[in-house]
Protein backbone atom coordinates (compact mmCIF):
# COMPACT_ATOMS: atom_id res chain seq x y z
CA UNK A 1 0.00 0.00 0.00
CA UNK A 2 1.43 3.36 -0.94
CA UNK A 3 1.45 6.31 1.44
CA UNK A 4 -2.15 7.64 1.52
CA UNK A 5 -2.74 11.29 0.69
CA UNK A 6 -5.17 11.61 3.63
CA UNK A 7 -4.29 9.08 6.34
CA UNK A 8 -6.99 10.46 8.61
CA UNK A 9 -9.88 8.51 7.07
CA UNK A 10 -11.66 5.99 9.28
CA UNK A 11 -13.85 3.62 7.27
CA UNK A 12 -17.07 2.05 8.55
CA UNK A 13 -17.81 -0.84 6.20
CA UNK A 14 -21.07 -2.54 5.34
CA UNK A 15 -21.61 -6.22 4.63
CA UNK A 16 -21.97 -5.38 0.93
CA UNK A 17 -18.37 -4.08 0.88
CA UNK A 18 -16.92 -7.35 2.18
CA UNK A 19 -19.08 -9.53 -0.07
CA UNK A 20 -18.25 -7.44 -3.15
CA UNK A 21 -14.49 -7.48 -2.68
CA UNK A 22 -14.61 -11.19 -1.86
CA UNK A 23 -16.39 -11.87 -5.16
CA UNK A 24 -14.35 -9.50 -7.34
CA UNK A 25 -10.86 -9.87 -5.87
CA UNK A 26 -10.06 -13.43 -4.73
CA UNK A 27 -7.32 -13.48 -2.11
CA UNK A 28 -5.25 -16.02 -4.01
CA UNK A 29 -5.39 -13.96 -7.22
CA UNK A 30 -5.06 -10.42 -5.80
CA UNK A 31 -3.42 -10.74 -2.38
CA UNK A 32 -2.24 -7.10 -2.36
CA UNK A 33 -5.78 -5.83 -1.86
CA UNK A 34 -6.32 -8.10 1.13
CA UNK A 35 -2.93 -7.22 2.64
CA UNK A 36 -3.72 -3.52 2.32
CA UNK A 37 -7.15 -4.05 3.90
CA UNK A 38 -5.59 -6.02 6.74
CA UNK A 39 -3.12 -3.19 7.33
CA UNK A 40 -6.00 -0.71 7.67
CA UNK A 41 -7.76 -3.08 10.08
CA UNK A 42 -4.58 -3.49 12.13
CA UNK A 43 -4.23 0.32 12.23
CA UNK A 44 -7.82 0.62 13.49
CA UNK A 45 -8.94 2.44 10.34
CA UNK A 46 -11.53 -0.09 9.13
CA UNK A 47 -14.37 -1.01 11.45
CA UNK A 48 -17.89 -2.42 11.27
CA UNK A 49 -20.68 -3.15 13.72
CA UNK A 50 -20.74 -6.76 14.87
CA UNK A 51 -23.97 -7.34 12.92
CA UNK A 52 -21.92 -7.18 9.71
CA UNK A 53 -20.01 -10.20 11.00
CA UNK A 54 -23.32 -11.87 11.89
CA UNK A 55 -24.59 -11.38 8.32
CA UNK A 56 -21.37 -12.79 6.82
CA UNK A 57 -21.48 -15.76 9.20
CA UNK A 58 -24.83 -16.84 7.76
CA UNK A 59 -22.77 -18.21 4.87
CA UNK A 60 -20.08 -20.82 5.04
CA UNK A 61 -17.24 -19.87 2.76
CA UNK A 62 -13.74 -18.40 2.66
CA UNK A 63 -15.07 -14.93 3.53
CA UNK A 64 -16.63 -16.31 6.72
CA UNK A 65 -13.26 -17.71 7.75
CA UNK A 66 -11.51 -14.42 6.91
CA UNK A 67 -14.05 -12.35 8.87
CA UNK A 68 -13.69 -14.57 11.92
CA UNK A 69 -9.89 -14.23 11.76
CA UNK A 70 -10.27 -10.43 11.75
CA UNK A 71 -12.72 -10.04 14.62
CA UNK A 72 -10.92 -6.98 15.97
CA UNK A 73 -12.52 -4.85 13.25
CA UNK A 74 -16.01 -5.47 14.63
CA UNK A 75 -17.45 -3.09 17.21
CA UNK A 76 -19.74 -4.44 19.91
CA UNK A 77 -23.29 -3.16 20.07
CA UNK A 78 -23.05 -0.77 23.02
CA UNK A 79 -25.67 1.47 24.58
CA UNK A 80 -24.18 4.44 22.73
CA UNK A 81 -24.36 2.58 19.41
CA UNK A 82 -27.97 1.58 20.12
CA UNK A 83 -28.67 5.28 20.70
CA UNK A 84 -27.20 6.52 17.42
CA UNK A 85 -28.74 3.61 15.52
CA UNK A 86 -32.09 4.50 17.08
CA UNK A 87 -31.79 7.97 15.56
CA UNK A 88 -31.18 6.36 12.15
CA UNK A 89 -34.12 3.96 12.46
CA UNK A 90 -36.51 6.60 13.79
CA UNK A 91 -35.62 9.03 11.00
CA UNK A 92 -35.26 6.45 8.21
CA UNK A 93 -37.40 3.47 9.30
CA UNK A 94 -36.89 1.58 6.06
CA UNK A 95 -33.18 1.14 6.81
CA UNK A 96 -34.16 -1.39 9.44
CA UNK A 97 -36.14 -3.43 6.91
CA UNK A 98 -38.97 -3.62 9.40
CA UNK A 99 -40.55 -6.47 7.45
CA UNK A 100 -37.43 -8.56 7.96
CA UNK A 101 -37.53 -11.38 10.44
CA UNK A 102 -33.94 -10.59 11.44
CA UNK A 103 -33.48 -8.07 14.27
CA UNK A 104 -29.74 -7.98 13.53
CA UNK A 105 -29.91 -6.30 10.11
CA UNK A 106 -26.63 -4.39 9.86
CA UNK A 107 -27.50 -1.35 7.68
CA UNK A 108 -28.81 1.02 10.36
CA UNK A 109 -25.97 -0.02 12.68
CA UNK A 110 -23.37 0.84 10.01
CA UNK A 111 -24.70 4.40 9.83
CA UNK A 112 -25.19 4.48 13.61
CA UNK A 113 -21.56 3.48 14.12
CA UNK A 114 -20.43 6.23 11.73
CA UNK A 115 -22.49 8.75 13.73
CA UNK A 116 -21.06 7.50 17.02
CA UNK A 117 -17.49 7.69 15.74
CA UNK A 118 -18.09 11.14 14.23
CA UNK A 119 -19.22 12.40 17.66
CA UNK A 120 -16.04 11.00 19.21
CA UNK A 121 -13.86 12.48 16.44
CA UNK A 122 -15.11 16.07 16.75
CA UNK A 123 -11.79 17.20 18.16
CA UNK A 124 -9.63 14.97 15.98
CA UNK A 125 -8.52 15.39 12.39
CA UNK A 126 -9.95 12.15 11.05
CA UNK A 127 -12.92 11.89 8.73
CA UNK A 128 -15.46 9.10 9.17
CA UNK A 129 -16.41 7.52 5.83
CA UNK A 130 -18.99 4.77 5.23
CA UNK A 131 -18.15 2.18 2.57
CA UNK A 132 -21.12 0.45 0.96
CA UNK A 133 -21.86 -0.98 -2.47
CA UNK A 134 -25.55 -0.09 -2.55
CA UNK A 135 -26.77 2.42 -5.09
CA UNK A 136 -28.82 5.23 -3.62
CA UNK A 137 -32.08 6.54 -5.07
CA UNK A 138 -31.87 10.22 -4.06
CA UNK A 139 -29.93 11.13 -7.21
CA UNK A 140 -32.79 10.08 -9.45
CA UNK A 141 -35.53 11.07 -7.03
CA UNK A 142 -34.42 13.97 -4.77
CA UNK A 143 -37.99 14.40 -3.50
CA UNK A 144 -37.87 11.17 -1.47
CA UNK A 145 -39.06 11.74 2.07
CA UNK A 146 -36.96 10.48 4.96
CA UNK A 147 -39.53 7.75 5.69
CA UNK A 148 -39.06 6.42 2.12
CA UNK A 149 -35.26 6.24 2.24
CA UNK A 150 -33.69 2.85 2.87
CA UNK A 151 -30.26 2.71 1.19
CA UNK A 152 -27.09 3.53 3.13
CA UNK A 153 -25.75 6.10 0.62
CA UNK A 154 -29.01 8.07 0.80
CA UNK A 155 -29.11 8.01 4.60
CA UNK A 156 -25.48 9.14 4.69
CA UNK A 157 -26.20 11.95 2.25
CA UNK A 158 -29.09 13.19 4.38
CA UNK A 159 -26.94 13.03 7.53
CA UNK A 160 -23.87 14.61 5.93
CA UNK A 161 -21.71 11.49 6.29
CA UNK A 162 -19.37 10.73 3.38
CA UNK A 163 -20.19 7.41 1.70
CA UNK A 164 -18.03 5.74 -0.95
CA UNK A 165 -17.74 2.44 -2.80
CA UNK A 166 -14.85 0.03 -2.40
CA UNK A 167 -13.13 1.40 -5.52
CA UNK A 168 -13.20 4.94 -4.17
CA UNK A 169 -11.73 3.69 -0.89
CA UNK A 170 -9.02 1.71 -2.74
CA UNK A 171 -8.06 4.83 -4.75
CA UNK A 172 -7.91 7.02 -1.63
CA UNK A 173 -5.70 4.54 0.13
CA UNK A 174 -3.51 3.52 -2.81
CA UNK A 175 -4.43 -0.17 -2.67
CA UNK A 176 -2.27 -2.55 -4.72
CA UNK A 177 -3.98 -4.85 -7.20
CA UNK A 178 -1.22 -7.48 -7.23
Amino acid sequence: MSEPAHPAFLYVVDTSFLIEIHKRYPRKTLPGIWKDLETLIRDGRVVAPEFVKTEINRQDDELTDWVNRHSRMFESITTELWGTTGVVVNTFPRTAHTLSQRPDHADPFVVGLAMKLAKQARFETRTIVVVAEEKGKLGENPALRDAEIEKIPDVCEKLGIPCVTHLEMFKREGFRFY
